[in-house]
């Protein structure tokens, strides 16, 4: 597997990982490290384009009994990030060529991403005791390398697989095997804050104390500081230190609490006792905490978290720091490896599974991420919400419908709930329900005073009759929005290009316009508005102005190029109006059959005209008395963009 875009979890990882803590970080925390993060990679990316190496060519043949169908099938599924069915693929091209160290590696990689390690263990343990030179003699099919590329991902292929060998010593309580491994190792860039971490750990599964804490002692670096003396706390809670524990947390301030397993450890130690009142600082920083991060309360209300107690538990957390700080920086691939080894190291623990799950959420692999939620139990709302978000993304919206219609029962009073209802049923085309769940959120959120909310339910509602072709209820019910929230952009964009282009009142529609365009003044969409309120007072030239900028602002749009066309028809240039027409007819946003259909007639149209001055506005004026020019004003229209 090609790592130097997605996998760089090697020999950079413990410079990325300096600081790291939970996707519930304290936002500023999360902020900086994920920025260092990026510029890092940023830098070693471009630190790899610069070099100039020899491409690399393998010294191992091709096997000739090798499955090579499967071997690119494998590659094309990789590529798909379909590691389900690459997994199958590469299993059929080992099963060929068991010495073939690129199926073993990706075998490797994919078991551990999908949460199957104890299937990646085998592989780890070949990778661990093939020399170096043998793996990076194979040959590679569809991938050109360079030679040091080759080497490099080879190592870090090694690397995983020292880490997968330990977490399968930890499961199996075998401590010696992982401080033999670490025995006379300096701490890589990869292990500065795994290995000191694991050490520790090792020593306390045998019964270590004195050594297991002073191992962590050594993290010397001040950006590991909460770590360590989180891992410090959990030592001293194992071995039933509980006040040196306390008096570790109570030294934490609360840009240090890293994580919910944290919070929760902390909740653990302080409950029923004085400290844990209202004044109290721990206990004043708990609830602190819970109030900036409302998920963490939701989870500890509705499915319960429990204290880490375990070496496997401790090690588990520290895997899972890093994998959710490569996830919140956006290396996803990363972060599923890592992810991947932490559940595997502790597969009661809700919370590593819903990490797990929310990265192949991001990932945008809904079916792995349900079947990570399927496996929580008990289960809970905030669990069976998660699925049906991921149903909704996967398009299947019978099966999102009876998971949201379960919900609702029981949350009669969630605003969300009726909006996901109300997109379910618009894409069932089942409009009447959606409009009436819409109108129910709107209330809900009436009622609770979120204006901006009720604005963006409304114009949910306005949506759904546009496309009824129902424009006429469109004006008033924006109307309505905008009285909720009178400077939200969209809704000011929305009703006043709706107000010119029905040519209700194109005037007061400009004026709303112009307000959105003061408030969001590089935002193309609001100025094509401006283009077409021009366009329809018969001021060309205003409109040609405002048009031409909004097709440098937008890409590959069909509507605003379908408006310049006209505005340069308007003034008699007919060439350009021409070419973009082409240019709208090719275009794939807000392009439809019927819009084509009158992009076509309206190139014919061009080619019957003989070269015109300007048209005047009274022209254009008796021009729309036709009704095929009505039919080409409103086609061109229909379903504009959510910006407008």
């Amino acid at each position: 597997m090609n790592y130097k875009k997605t996998l760089l979890y090697g020999s950079v990882c413990g410079l990325l990982i300096l600081g790291a803590g939970y996707r519930y970080w304290y936002p500023t925390l999360r902020a900086n490290l994920q920025e260092k993060i990026t510029g890092y990679m940023q830098e070693y990316a471009e630190e790899e384009i610069q070099k100039e190496q020899p491409i690399y060519k393998a010294t191992r043949p091709i096997p000739k009994d090798a499955d090579v169908g499967a071997y690119l099938a494998g590659m094309a599924a990789l590529k798909a990030r379909d590691y389900v069915d690459a997994a199958a693929y590469f299993e059929k091209v080992y099963e060929a060529d068991p010495e073939n160290m690129v199926a073993a590696s990706n075998l490797m990689v994919l078991y551990t991403i999908t949460g199957e390690v104890e299937k990646a263990v085998p592989f780890a343990r070949q990778i661990s005791k093939t020399p170096l030179e043998e793996i990076t003699a194979q040959p590679r099919i569809t991938e050109k390398m360079t030679v040091a590329e080759s080497s490099r991902e080879e190592r870090l292929n090694r690397n995983l697989s020292a880490h997968i060998l330990t977490a399968h010593s930890f499961k199996n309580q075998d401590y010696q095997a992982v401080l033999d491994y670490y025995e006379g190792k300096n701490a890589t860039a990869t292990d500065i804050v795994i290995q000191p971490i694991v050490v520790a750990w090792s020593y306390a599964g045998l019964n270590q104390q004195e050594k297991a804490l002073a191992v962590l002692d050594t993290m010397k670096d001040k950006r590991l500081f909460a770590i360590r003396q989180y891992h410090k706390a959990l030592l001293h809670t194992y071995f039933g230190n509980r006040e040196q524990a306390k008096e570790i947390y109570r030294s934490l301030d609360m840009n240090q609490i890293l994580s919910v397993n944290m919070i929760v450890s902390m909740a653990e130690m302080f409950q029923g006792t004085p400290e844990w009142t209202r004044g109290q600082p721990v206990y004043e920083r708990y609830m602190m905490y819970l109030k900036t991060h409302p998920q963490v309360y939701d989870l500890l209300r509705q499915v319960g978290l429990r204290p880490i107690r375990t070496p496997q538990q401790a090690v588990a957390d520290i895997y899972q720091t890093i994998a959710l700080a490569l996830a919140g920086a956006n290396f996803e691939d990363n972060s599923l490896l890592f992810n991947g080894i932490a559940c595997y190291l502790d597969e009661e623990s809700m919370l590593l599974k819903i990490s797990l799950a929310e990265v192949y959420q991001q990932m945008g692999l809904n079916d792995l991420a349900n079947d990570v939620y399927r496996s929580i139990q008990p289960s809970s709302d905030i669990i069976r919400f998660k699925v049906g978000l991921n149903l909704i993304s996967a398009h299947e919206y019978q099966a999102a419908l009876d998971v949201f219609l379960d919900l609702e029962k029981r949350n009669q009073k969630n605003y969300l709930i009726q909006e996901l209802l109300g997109d379910i049923y618009q894409n069932l085309h089942e409009s009447d329900l959606a409009i009436q769940h819409y109108e129910r959120s709107a209330e809900l959120l009436r009622l609770s005073d979120q204006k901006i909310g009720v604005a963006e339910a409304l114009v949910r509602i306005v949506q759904v009759y546009e496309s009824e072709g129902q424009k006429e209820k469109v004006i008033p019910i924006l109307r309505k929005a905008l009285a909720h929230d009178n400077e939200n952009v969209f809704v000011l964009n929305y009703l006043g290009y709706e107000l010119i282009d029905q040519e209700v009142n194109v005037d007061e529609g400009l004026r709303y316009v112009q307000k959105a365009q003061a408030l969001s003044p590089e935002d193309p969409y609001i100025t094509d508005s401006l283009a077409w309120g021009y366009y329809k007072k018969g001021e060309y030239e205003s409109a040609l102005k405002y048009a031409l900028e909004a097709a440098e602002g937008v890409y590959d749009n069909a509507i605003v190029y379908a408006h310049l066309g006209d505005i340069y028809r308007a003034l008699g240039q007919n060439l350009e109006a021409e070419a973009q027409y082409r240019k709208a007819l090719a275009a794939k946003k807000e392009n439809s059959p019927a819009l084509k259909d009158l992009l076509r007639q309206k190139i014919i149209g061009l080619r019957g005209e003989k070269k015109m001055m300007p048209k005047q506005p009274e022209s254009v004026n008796e021009n729309r008395g036709d009704s095929s020019s009505k039919e080409t004003d409103s086609s061109l229209d229909s379903n504009p963009d959510m910006s407008k």
